[in-house]
This record gives C-alpha cells, sequence and structure tokens, in this order.
C-alpha cells in the first residue's frame, strides 16, 4: 500500500473556509473594528492620558490596515497629534504634525482609521509628549487565512469538477493558490482517481508506477478528497486514467504562491 498522507479523504473544509456550490468563499470581512487607544491599561475611564502605559497597550494590540483607533480623553483636557516621520515623534518637534483630534472630540471618542505602516501620535498639551504621552502603533496585514479550492471549479461546464472536460490549464490561470492552501478533488464514484506523481517526466507520461498518494475510485463523493498543504515545491496531480490524463490532459502541476502580505 502507497503512502496516502498527501490526502485526507472525506475531510470537512478546514475552520475559516466556507464552500458555496463547490467555489471557495472565506469567511465575510467583518466590520472594521474599533479599537480604544490604551484601553485595558489605563486607570480611569478615559484612557488617552499621562497615567496610561500608552507603550505596553501598543506592544500587546494587533492592529490591522482599515481598523479606527479611538482616542478618548475629556472635553478641553487633549488634543491628538500624528507625527509623519519617527524622529519628530521622538524629539516631539510638532512642526510637521498635524491634529487629528481636537480637544472636543474625545468626550465621544475621536476615531483615526489605520493605514499599513507604523503611525505616531502625541497628546497636543503642553509638555504631555515630552512626558511620554505618546504611542508609535505598528499596523500590518491580517494574517493569511489558507482556503480548501475546489480543483475546477467555477470553469467545469457540469457536475462533477475533476473531469477529463475541463481545461485545467485554464483553471490554474484564473486561480491563484498560495502556499498552505490545499486542494479539494470531486468526481463521482468509480468515474475517476487521482494520483500524486513524483517528477515532471512520471507527469508529462502520465506514468504511475512511482506514485506517492493518490484518492480511490469513491474519495471524491461527498466533501470531496483533500490534499496536504500546497508547498512552494511543484506538486504533481493527474487523473487516474490513463486515456483522461494523456488524451484529455486531465492534469495539472502546482507551486504555491507567497501568501499576500
Amino acid at each position: 500500500m502507497k503512502d496516502r498522507s498527501l490526502f485526507v479523504p472525506s475531510q470537512a473544509p478546514p475552520a475559516g473556509t466556507l464552500q458555496s456550490g463547490g467555489q471557495v468563499t472565506t469567511q465575510a470581512a467583518g466590520t472594521p473594528r474599533y479599537i480604544n487607544v490604551g484601553n485595558n491599561v489605563g486607570e480611569f475611564s478615559y484612557q488617552f492620558n499621562p497615567a496610561t502605559n500608552l507603550g505596553s497597550w501598543a506592544a500587546s494590540t494587533k492592529v490591522y490596515p482599515g481598523d479606527y483607533l479611538v482616542f478618548n480623553f475629556p472635553t478641553r483636557t487633549d488634543e491628538v497629534y500624528q507625527f509623519p516621520r519617527q524622529a519628530d515623534y521622538e524629539l516631539c518637534n510638532y512642526a510637521r504634525a498635524v491634529r487629528v483630534c481636537k480637544n472636543w472630540d474625545g468626550a465621544r471618542g475621536c476615531k483615526v482609521k489605520a493605514q499599513q505602516g507604523t503611525m505616531y501620535f502625541a497628546s497636543g498639551m503642553l509638555g504631555r509628549c515630552q512626558r511620554n504621552q505618546k504611542v508609535a502603533i505598528k499596523v500590518k496585514n491580517k494574517p493569511y487565512t489558507v482556503r480548501s479550492i475546489v480543483v475546477g471549479k467555477p470553469t467545469a461546464s457540469f457536475g462533477w469538477p475533476w473531469n477529463p472536460q475541463v481545461d485545467y490549464n485554464l483553471w490554474m490561470q484564473s486561480t491563484k493558490i498560495y502556499v498552505g492552501d490545499k486542494l479539494v478533488f470531486k468526481y463521482a464514484a468509480y468515474m475517476d482517481e487521482v494520483y500524486i506523481v513524483p517528477t515532471y517526466n512520471d507527469y508529462v507520461n502520465c506514468k504511475y508506477d512511482n506514485y506517492v498518494a493518490y484518492c480511490n475510485a469513491t474519495d471524491g463523493i461527498g466533501d470531496g478528497c483533500f490534499s496536504s498543504a500546497i508547498t512552494v515545491n511543484p506538486t504533481y496531480f493527474v487523473s487516474g486514467s490513463y486515456s483522461h490524463c494523456f488524451a484529455n490532459n486531465q492534469r495539472l502541476a502546482v507551486k504555491g504562491l507567497p501568501p499576500p502580505s
């Protein structure tokens, strides 16, 4: 019995992905988050104040592009300035700084949209920046969420997307597959199989002798047959039917792209 560890038959899709009509969909992006600057580390209800350790808060808080930073402070007790450069921020040099929250904005929460990169803020009240009422917030993209991709969708002309009628070269051209994604093969029982072969030569000649993993004749029904995570190295998939592979080109070579950053 050959090793089938690269395939996991009849497995439910990983958490965080949904199958819809055989196509890949990820959970809908939520509405933007509103993040109170200094929340959970300040002594008072208005966390943007000289007593809050804003550096500690920033170090433990993940902020993504599109989130909103909310500055809370009592009316007419503070302002917030944003600095364009780290050097200005560190020296509390307001010459190029922009006031993003006026002194009456904080009572209801002054909102600033997070943008990728490091954002530099400080109090606009005299001497408070020098007393460390300032914060540098790193804004990074969310980590990539891996997907389960049904091979052949949405270009399959009928029911089962793993079949000799699908142009898999065309499908590959329109499908981005990233490192960590998994492929799902769906086909009618006893109508096909899927093999992973080790070399390009095996792939182009539809040779199965040295296959390293496979989906059998019934693995394609139900949730389908899942591959292991795609890597940066090419993985060669071929139909278990020689005529499908050779005459109909029912095969694909997959190299994972670097995940979006």
